[in-house]
Formats: C-alpha cells, sequence, structure tokens
C-alpha cells in the first residue's frame, strides 16, 4: 500500500533537512532565518502594493473610457486600450514578480505617459465648449 502524499512530503522535507545539517537553511542561524523570511514577506508585499497601485490606475483609465464613449477619437481609444492591457499582462507575468519597487514605478510612469496626455486633451477640449 502506497503511504499518504503528506507523509512522503514529510519524509523528503526530514531528509533534506537532514542533508543540510538538520536546519532547513543550510547553515543560516536561527536569527538570520528569521531576517530573511522578514525580507521576503516585505519584498513580497510591496511587489503586491505597486500592482494594485498599476490595477488601480488601470481600471479608472477603462472606466473613463467606458463612461465617455463618444469623446474620445479612435486612434486614443486604441492607444490607451493597448497601454493598460499591455500594464496588466506585465503584473501578472514572471517579470513584475522578479521587478523592484522602481521597476513597477517606471511601468506606472509608462502607462501615466500614454494616458495622461490623451485624457487632458479630451478634458480641455470639452471644458471649453462649455461641458
Amino acid at each position: 500500500m502506497q503511504p499518504a502524499l503528506g507523509a512522503k512530503r514529510r519524509r523528503d522535507d526530514e531528509e533534506a533537512r537532514e542533508a543540510d545539517g538538520g536546519e532547513g537553511y543550510g547553515t543560516m542561524e536561527s536569527g538570520e532565518r528569521d531576517s530573511y523570511k522578514m525580507m521576503a514577506a516585505r519584498a513580497m508585499a510591496l511587489r503586491w502594493h505597486y500592482g494594485e497601485r498599476i490595477y488601480v490606475y488601470c481600471f479608472t483609465a477603462k472606466n473613463t473610457l467606458q463612461r465617455l464613449q463618444g469623446m474620445f477619437e479612435a486612434d486614443d481609444k486604441d492607444k490607451i486600450e493597448k497601454a493598460v492591457t499591455d500594464a496588466m499582462d506585465w503584473t501578472e507575468s514572471f517579470e513584475a514578480t522578479q521587478s523592484t519597487r522602481k521597476g513597477f514605478e517606471a511601468k506606472q510612469k509608462e502607462l501615466e505617459d500614454v494616458v495622461n496626455p490623451i485624457m487632458m486633451k479630451v478634458l480641455l477640449r470639452f471644458r471649453y465648449r462649455g461641458w
């Protein structure tokens, strides 16, 4: 009879720990392990935070396009949709998981450089028409 999958995993983990000298993290001391875990958790939280900022900006741009449908020129609308799609795909990619804060800020700036001028053009055009 086959052992339960969980039991096999536990046995494999125990064997790996024994091969590492019983630590599980090689030769790291307990404080080093905790510090490493905290840094990894902080990095993951920062990636989530900056990824969320890009998502919020993308959804705001998409909602604005839907609410003000007739106010955008076709090529401007296509530019915004492409930039939003590219940014959202990037946040879900492996590259984003390996990126730093500066990488996320650069991606957001790239998105804003496409979307903001078009939004300002639409706003100014309709503001002076008595919108």
